[in-house]
């Protein structure tokens, strides 16, 4: 009816002047997508583009850090954050459509044999050698099949133990945990002190527990058998009722939060999370103390640096990875973000406590198992952890299950096959334990 009133004419009047102002619009929007394509595809040779993943506070303190490296790259660094999580689905794409749009990215270190695997990555050039004093067991991430180096260091995290003082010096009198049994009898006593549970364990699904089950039984999961897992598994069952409800769901934020507000005297946590706990002028709330922790040995964590193929601009990448591993920058980075060093040369950037504590733990660090089988084997070791501390199945059949899962196709050795038939050799040595704090707690 609105066209029969208006009429033809004025109805093709309206229609020109609506195309006259849609038709440029459309075509300036279809030229400025073109533009960016054709950009995005070439890449700026005065750009480098750094994606990473960052808490929020952390990202702000890198990107003042990254603005004064610009100076001496001659370039500009542009960061993009992305969740470790989609890292590798996402670059996957962008080197499967021939429009890679990353320069550097910052990833998880376990995700450095399936990159590689892939062939996402390229080399670092001949120009770029790991440092002399890199820590030993970094060495291993910076070229995983060999040949040239593929991957540089940024920042390495390992689990420490944070604790509130006041317990331990009050009433507990004694250190904090330096074992498994130690930490099932200090969660016993907070328990029994403030009638709740006063310790946290990181038991969320996925890697958080896979993490703390390796390394607190402390042996290469894949020569794990009975003999060597009954006792720890046992001590783990006598943690359900000490242990802080919301263990099973902890992960690193989680804890940091439960250290923060005090609803917890004892947990582990990694060494990203210091930083945060900075107070500002004026708050008197108190700060964790930190201490090597109750782990036999300690899962290495942190980031390593890689170039895409068909990065656009790779020299700006190789000279930015030089310069992030440097020295000065890790030395920058420990004291503003309480990064810890992936070379030793620069430990003096950190503040005491977490240096002492981190150094005694780095002597016994581990990389996850570069494996295929891998994934599946870390779903055992968390769903197990969690049925430990939280379900109400006996542990010989958690245990039974756990076997099968983590030796597919091997039959478990029963108690009485275990006390005659020697354990499967052990590759990763425990640490010495003489180099732990006793008596009084470290400050």
């Amino acid at each position: 009816m609105l066209f029969v009133r208006l009429g033809p004419d004025r109805v093709r009047e309206i229609g020109h002047r609506v195309g006259d102002v849609l038709w440029p619009a459309l075509a300036g929007l279809l030229f400025l997508v073109c533009l960016q394509l054709l950009l995005d595809r070439r890449g700026p040779s005065d750009r480098v583009v750094l994606a990473v993943d960052l808490a929020d506070d952390e990202l702000i303190a890198f990107n003042d850090l990254i603005r004064s490296l610009e100076p001496r790259l001659g370039a500009r660094i542009v960061l993009r954050p992305i969740d470790s999580g989609q890292q590798f689905e996402r670059l996957s794409r962008m080197v499967g459509r021939g429009r890679v749009q990353w320069d550097l990215i910052a990833c998880d270190n376990d995700l450095v044999g399936a990159m590689d695997a892939a062939g996402l990555v390229q080399d670092l050039g001949p120009e770029w050698a790991p440092p002399p004093t890199l820590l030993p067991p970094l060495h291993r991430l910076t070229a995983p099949g060999g040949g040239p180096a593929r991957f540089a260091p940024l920042r390495v995290g390992v689990r420490l133990g944070y604790f509130d003082d006041r317990p331990f010096r009050g009433a507990l009198r004694r250190s904090p945990p330096a074992d498994l049994e130690e930490l099932v009898e200090v969660a016993r006593r907070l328990r029994l002190e403030y009638r709740a549970p006063r310790v946290v364990l990181q038991a969320g699904a996925g890697k958080p527990a896979a993490t703390t089950l390796c390394e607190v039984i402390g042996t290469d999961p894949r020569a794990w058998n009975r003999a060597a897992l009954a006792g720890p598994f046992h001590a783990l069952r006598s943690l359900k009722p000490l242990l802080h409800p919301e263990s099973i769901d902890a992960g690193f934020d989680r804890v940091r939060d439960l250290l923060d507000c005090e609803e917890v005297d004892l947990a582990c946590n990694w060494t990203s999370g210091d930083r945060p706990w900075a107070r500002e002028p004026g708050d008197r709330r108190r700060l964790p103390a930190v201490y090597p922790g109750w782990q036999r040995f300690h899962v290495l964590g942190g980031d390593v640096l890689a170039i895409p193929v068909e990065a656009p601009n790779p020299e700006l990448a190789r000279r930015l990875a030089s310069l992030l591993v440097e020295a000065r920058t890790q030395r920058e980075l420990a004291g503003w973000l309480h990064w810890i060093p992936v070379r030793q040369d620069a430990f003096d950037g950190l503040p005491d406590g977490l240096r002492r504590a981190s150094s005694i733990a780095l002597a016994s660090a581990v990389l996850r198992p570069a494996d295929p089988l891998w994934p599946d084997r870390e779903r055992a070791l968390s769903q197990a952890l969690r049925s430990l501390i939280a379900g109400d199945e006996e542990v010989d059949a958690i245990l039974d299950a756990f076997l099968g899962r983590i030796h597919p196709g091997r039959p478990a050795l029963s108690p009485s096959e275990a006390s005659v038939r020697p354990p499967a050799p052990d590759p990763i040595s425990p640490p010495d334990r003489s180099s732990r704090t006793s008596g009084a707690p470290p400050s």
